[in-house]
């Protein structure tokens, strides 16, 4: 039971740190050392008050917060449990969304949510992409899935004098940059990105299914074969609470 977890003696009330981030680190820490589970019921705003002896206000400041990083979700009518642990995302890594699965274990899967060519207000991705004025660009939205969870959105843009083929590929069943290797012998080598912390539009929140507002980590980049020439640019939108990036550096 998590109440048999709370160990008072961990909040120090005179001390100049607030209750309330006290709280919510406690509960963190019991969270990241395995002691909560996923999927385990947090007990009540009023059973947490008793146990540690605060105002319901101060419990419900730390519950929200670590609802909003994503360490604990709420379900309306139900009550508030511990969340999946995030995904690490490596930033200095270029690799498609099956690969990285792969790797983790977990089952891949894609739905292409919407393929047109474009014309009208893609100047930014005709620069990206080196396209001439008026060129048309080939525009793919997909929605990518971990083990059946909808996971990160992405709208890539390629241009359509050169890829024009991939509007017929088949993106649900493959992986992207295999189709690019493997029909179009053009080899992903390296990208350029930007990270960028954002809330969920209602589209965006319809195709990932979580609430709108919710925060997601928006990732613009172009990438580039291995003679430089861009091939992609890509707006992936990753789940707030499913995802959190890393960067090695060294000395």
């Amino acid at each position: 039971m998590f109440i048999d977890l709370i160990d008072i003696s961990d909040i120090d009330k005179e001390s100049p740190i607030p209750i309330y981030y006290q709280i919510k680190e406690h509960m963190r820490t019991l969270v990241e050392a395995g002691s909560l589970k996923p999927g385990m019921q947090v007990p009540s705003e009023r059973e947490l008050c008793d146990e540690y002896g605060v105002s319901r206000m101060t419990v419900r400041q730390a519950i929200s917060e670590l609802v909003k990083e994503g360490v604990l979700y709420r379900l309306r009518g139900k009550g508030t449990f511990v969340a999946e642990p995030k995904l690490d995302q490596p930033i200095m890594q270029l690799s498609s969304f099956s690969e990285d699965m792969h790797k983790r274990g977990m089952q891949a899967g894609a739905k292409t949510m919407d393929i047109k060519v474009v014309y009208q207000d893609i100047s930014h991705v005709r620069r990206a992409l080196h396209l001439e004025d008026g060129e048309p660009a080939l525009k793919i939205e997909r929605l990518r899935f971990a083990d059946g969870i909808p996971m990160v959105f992405e709208v890539s843009y390629f241009s359509y004098k050169r890829f024009y083929a991939l509007e017929k590929a088949d993106l649900e069943h493959c992986s992207l940059y295999d189709i690019l290797e493997q029909q179009f012998g053009v080899h992903p080598l390296a990208a350029k990105e930007t990270l960028e912390a954002a809330l969920a539009d209602s589209y965006i929140a319809s195709m990932l299914g979580i609430e709108e507002g919710a925060p997601v980590i928006m990732v613009i980049g172009v990438v580039y074969d291995e003679c430089d020439v861009p091939i992609e640019y890509v707006r992936s939108y990753y789940r707030g609470d499913r995802y959190k990036f890393y960067l090695e550096l060294k000395r």
